[in-house]
């Protein structure tokens, strides 16, 4: 997370140089349009995706089956606009903004069902069955707009080409939201066997729920880059580039939403039944933990919003999460050239 007096700084860069570079004399400028699409890290972001999936196969068995549709975040497509001054034959200073968006989604669904025996003290007994059945559609937006300063070396090759090697930095601005909309059932019947007719005590509870995550951070990255421009004419190039680029954001703060319907019938025969609905926002920040398995032996990672640490003894490693944006990317685009070429 960069602090107050980084980010002027950045910002005094960005802003200053390549107002010095204008300053030197007659130069060639260039505005440059690309896009492409490259590979994501994720950090813990793509960890807990991976953490859930680990976390169900290991819970399964002959009374849990589960279905995990939720890939990892891993491509990206993104948008830049780069305008860039030459101030040697060589050198040149480009200030960029950029666009990456991703999004992963798919459906869970998971499923327990059992039944037991059981003998009561007063003589005779029962069967207690179970099914518990979860259904949810789950989705992970990531944005990010960053604001490059690039130093560039260029070096002219046959046939209209040059080569063009890159390296800066730059400011990060990242936006994170998670979606969940799922649907819980639960049916329990108690069938009791005495000495007269057998008995059913019900059990029965639904849940509707729809929650949302929204947090936001930004962070300071830095990046390298090859590339080759092809020149059709003095004033247009086509341009392609490999872009490596290392950048994690942290510190994610924002505002979770929890809303969900519920209903349920028990008692003998199902006699009761009760039903109510609950909605609630509140403000936290987004924590990566390693969470013990509740029906199993082993720890996943997982990501946790919540205002203050999450702290449990089922939670281990506790820190504030970090979603690297830290990648590959290959881009196409077009260079528009104008001014006197040095």
């Amino acid at each position: 997370m960069l602090r107050l007096g980084q980010i002027r700084t950045v910002a005094i860069v960005v802003l200053v140089l390549p107002c010095v570079c204008l300053s030197a004399g007659p130069s060639e400028f260039s505005l440059k349009l690309s896009a492409g699409a490259g590979w994501l890290d994720g950090g813990d972001l793509n960890s807990s995706i991976a953490g859930w999936k680990d976390y169900y196969q290991d819970r399964t068995s002959s009374s849990f089956s589960s279905s995990y549709g939720l890939k990892e975040l891993r491509r990206i497509p993104e948008i830049q606009a780069e305008l860039a001054v030459r101030f040697s034959s060589r050198w040149s200073v480009g200030l960029a903004v950029g666009f990456i968006p991703g999004a992963t989604s798919g459906e869970v669904s998971t499923l327990l069902s059992e039944e037991e025996a059981y003998s009561l003290p007063s003589g005779g007994g029962g069967v207690i069955s179970l099914e518990e059945e979860l259904t949810g559609l789950l989705k992970y937006e990531l944005r990010a707009v960053p604001v490059l300063l690039t130093v560039y070396w260029s070096f002219p090759l046959r046939n209209n080409l040059e080569l063009n090697l890159g390296a800066g930095g730059g400011l990060y601005l990242g936006r994170f939201t998670y979606r969940e909309e799922s649907l819980y059932y639960l049916n329990s019947i108690d069938t009791q066997n005495t000495a007269g007719e057998p008995a059913q005590y019900f059990d029965l509870y639904e849940l509707a729920v729809e929650y949302s995550e929204k947090a936001s951070a930004r962070g300071f990255g830095a990046h390298g880059l090859v590339g080759l421009d092809y020149r059709i004419s003095p004033s247009l190039a086509v341009t392609f580039e490999v872009v490596g680029r290392w950048a994690g954001l942290d510190d994610w703060r924002g505002e979770k939403t929890d809303a969900y319907e519920w209903s349920q019938t028990w008692g003998f025969g199902g006699g009761f039944s009760e039903e109510g609905e609950f909605e609630e926002s509140t403000e936290g920040k987004l924590w990566r933990v390693d969470a013990l398995g509740e029906t199993t032996s082993g720890t996943y990672p997982r990501l946790v919003f919540q205002a203050d640490e999450p702290a449990s003894a089922s939670n281990s490693n506790v820190r504030p999460a970090r979603i690297n944006l830290g990648g590959v990317s290959v881009r196409i685009g077009f260079r528009f050239q104008f001014g006197e070429r040095r």
